[in-house]
């Protein structure tokens, strides 16, 4: 790419990014670093403005913290890359996308054991767990954060 596009959100806000853009100067030369503040990912066209003359799009973003209600990591977390795609297909100096994930996507929640991963294989046990009924309990945090990885890469 010519140059670097990073949008930042709620967990960045600009003032205490205000650092990057002197430090992308001064390793990179002027001209090329841009800062795109997205408020919420999860609305429809948050990304439009920040893809815009950028020549791919790296989405590294996820829900990450510990939450015992599936709907608070899973959804948004697949809002995120819905989003991040339907801008990166409107532009069309966009040429690729990168999807950063976690291996969670593909755990087979077998602790202790020696197995091989393959690409059909998914964190189904973890979708299960995280879209049974209430009640939300913190046992259940860890199936909705592997089950968000799961269901977002699948999106894809």
């Amino acid at each position: 790419m010519g140059s670097v596009c990073v949008a930042l959100f709620e967990i960045r806000k600009n003032g205490k990014a205000s650092w990057m853009p002197d430090h992308f100067e001064k390793q990179y030369g002027g001209g090329k670093f841009e800062m795109v503040q997205v408020e919420d990912m999860r609305e429809d066209g948050c990304f439009d403005v920040a893809v815009k003359g950028c020549s791919g799009v790296v989405h590294v973003a996820s829900v990450t913290g510990v939450e015992v209600d599936p709907h608070k990591i899973i959804t948004p977390s697949i809002a995120f890359v819905d989003n991040a795609l339907a801008a990166a297909e409107q532009d069309q100096l966009i040429r690729r996308f990168v999807l950063t994930y976690s291996s969670a996507a593909a755990s087979q929640d077998r602790l202790n054991e020696v197995y091989d991963l393959t690409p059909n294989m998914w964190a189904e046990w973890a979708v299960k767990e995280a879209w049974a009924p209430p009640p939300y309990t913190m046992e259940r945090a860890r199936a909705n954060y592997y089950a968000s990885k799961a269901l977002t890469e699948q999106k894809l």
